[in-house]
């Protein structure tokens, strides 16, 4: 019983800590996208310079 109740008090607590991980993450990664974008291509471009 205790353990059902204990379960249903952090059920919303763990929902809203995954849509706060969930947030956060596509926050971070709508911020490194763009770069890692520009990382990328401009390692590319400078593969295609080397050979």
């Amino acid at each position: 019983m205790k353990r059902g109740f204990l379960y249903f008090l952090f059920k919303p607590f763990r929902i809203s800590l995954k849509y706060f991980f969930l947030k956060i993450s596509s926050l971070v990664f709508e911020g490194f996208y763009p770069l890692l974008e520009v990382f990328a291509f401009t390692f590319l471009i400078d593969e295609c310079m080397s050979f």
